[in-house]
């Protein structure tokens, strides 16, 4: 019976991924009651299929069973999937400025003196009210811009003096936009990165106010803060691992196949002369000789 279920699931979920476009939510969730009504009962319809035979009730179960799974691995594939699209920003809130909680999570990146980070928000406002935003955002904070702290609206606070790490949690003042990519042949699908780790916006930092600090002590330890707590592991083992030598800086008029060399790394190989001795000679000018008295025919 493992088999079949197996066998039906991979099915369903494989006649799911062949759908040009997903049906309503509504549709997904009655073929799902459908496939649970039907599996719970199982048992009984083929006790009352009336089939003798033990082997003609196991295939009429597993035949069931098969079919049962693939209904609910078809209806969960799309609801899944319609859950995946729906996580998008909404028209009238691109380059808005929303005031929203959350925590980073995962390792932030820094180049020069902007961070990238992802941004997991249990809150977002707009002029007061509640709005509905995606579960993973995109967040860039650059160092040259100045952010206004939000818990005084006079002061800003430098990128310098607000270090960020993961499992911190902050109010942050965002303006977001859709993901967006270039399509280019053979290319690079930014968008299908992004859609892929669940990300459904972008947006840049305008104001800040750090909630809280990062997890420490006996907090690391517990289930929510594991990811943080990884993160911050793995930037530590990366800021105190040997960097690589540094190359030495290259000239305008130089390439690495022109760089000087130590003269006693090339080879000198003696003289030889071009001239090829043919079989049965002693020496190239006799050759030679031997080639002019030679009259052409």
């Amino acid at each position: 019976m493992l088999s079949a279920a197996l066998l039906g699931f991979l099915i369903g979920a494989a006649l799911q991924l062949q759908e040009s476009a997903l049906l309503p939510p509504a549709a997904y969730y009655a073929v799902l009651i459908a496939a649970l009504t039907l599996l719970f009962t199982l048992k009984r319809i083929a006790a009352q299929a009336g089939l003798k035979a033990k082997t003609a009730q196991n295939h009429l179960k597993n035949g069931l069973l098969c079919l049962c799974m693939a209904a609910i691995a078809f209806a969960s594939t799309g609801l899944r999937a319609t859950a995946r699209l729906a996580d998008r920003l909404a028209p009238e809130l691109i380059r808005q400025d929303l005031l929203i909680e959350g925590h980073i999570v995962g390792l932030p990146q820094s180049r020069g003196a902007d961070t990238q980070f992802i941004f997991k928000p249990s809150k977002a406002e707009l002029n007061g009210q509640a709005v509905r935003i995606p579960q993973r955002l995109s967040v860039s904070w650059y160092g040259n811009q100045k952010i206004r702290a939000l818990a005084n609206s006079e002061a800003s606070t430098p990128l310098s003096r607000q270090p960020i790490e993961s499992g911190q949690r902050w109010r942050l003042q965002l303006r977001l936009k859709p993901i967006h990519g270039n399509i280019n042949p053979h290319g690079f699908d930014y968008e299908l990165y992004m859609f892929e780790r669940q990300i459904g916006a972008s947006g840049y930092v305008r104001g800040a106010h750090l909630l809280q600090a990062a997890p420490s002590g006996w907090a690391q330890v517990l289930p929510q803060n594991w990811g943080s707590t990884v993160a911050r592991l793995r930037a530590s083992r990366g800021c105190s691992a040997a960097s690589p030598p540094s190359r030495p800086p290259r000239s305008a008029s130089t390439t690495p196949s022109m760089a000087p060399t130590k003269a006693s790394a090339i080879p000198v190989l003696p003289d030889v002369p071009s001239t090829i001795v043919p079989p049965g000679l002693s020496s190239p000018e006799a050759s030679a000789a031997s080639t002019i008295a030679t009259p052409m025919r």
